[in-house]
């Protein structure tokens, strides 16, 4: 399901997971959600591009069902068009700067940690007991996070969710072209994860992000596609009695 809030005149659109145990059971409305950063863009630079797309689409109003009709009824031969429009006026590498995307609860709910969820304690797979934790991820895509102006803003954005982000994947694989230690500095981070390959060198400054995770406290993983490398995350909701 598709949702959109609106907080301080931006959009913050999001979706909502739906769950049900069986096809005969009723779609119930879960607490788990994706939320994807979009980097602020100027409201006079969002105008022009709307009016831009609105032209291109032969629109001479703007509302939400014309225009994904519009959209979508554009032969897929012009879409090269489109594309062509967007950059016409967005600075290239914007969509690098909008990578990152939370999964997680939409709020926290108990009073231990600020969390109901819970995540094994122990390296047994049987037996082991369940302790209170943040339990979202904050993944990060090749997003550009050295440079202040792009951080602080995204930094800000994913704020409200800081206590509930467990673990975060490190910007453009760890490279320290694309890392600052302000990335870290959400509530819960316990885990930091690099998606390369290690042995292989083929990430710019891996070893010096590395380090700078480990000085700030928290624990990393390198992980690729290899059996050898696999990291798993385990986690279950405190149920309340009904």
């Amino acid at each position: 399901m598709w949702t959109a809030n609106y907080q301080e005149g931006r959009c913050w659109p999001h979706f909502r997971l739906e769950w049900r145990k069986d096809a005969s059971d009723r779609w119930r409305l879960g607490d788990w959600i994706l939320l994807p950063y979009v980097h602020p863009v100027e409201s006079e630079t969002r105008r022009a591009f709307r009016q831009s797309i609105m032209n291109e689409l032969g629109l001479n109003s703007f509302d939400n069902e014309t225009f994904a009709s519009a959209l979508l009824d554009k032969p897929g031969s012009n879409g090269k068009r489109l594309v062509t429009v967007y950059n016409d006026h967005f600075e290239v590498g914007q969509n690098a700067i909008s990578m990152s995307l939370y999964s997680g609860p939409a709020r926290s709910f108990g009073s231990q940690s600020g969390s109901d969820w819970l995540v094994p304690a122990g390296d047994t797979p049987i037996g082991y007991t369940m302790r209170p934790s943040p339990a979202a991820w904050l993944e990060t895509g090749d997003s550009k996070l050295k440079q202040s102006s792009r951080r602080q803003p995204w930094h800000s954005f994913f704020k409200p969710f800081s206590k509930q982000i467990c673990v975060l994947s490190l910007p453009h694989h760890g490279s320290s072209k694309d890392f600052h230690e302000e990335v870290l500095n959400f509530d819960g981070i316990a885990l930091a994860v690099a998606t390369t390959i290690r042995d292989r060198n083929r990430v710019a400054g891996l070893e010096d992000t590395l380090s700078q995770v480990q000085a700030a406290g928290k624990q990393y993983k390198v992980v690729d596609d290899r059996a050898e490398t696999e990291f798993h995350f385990m986690c279950a909701r405190a149920m309340r009695p009904t």
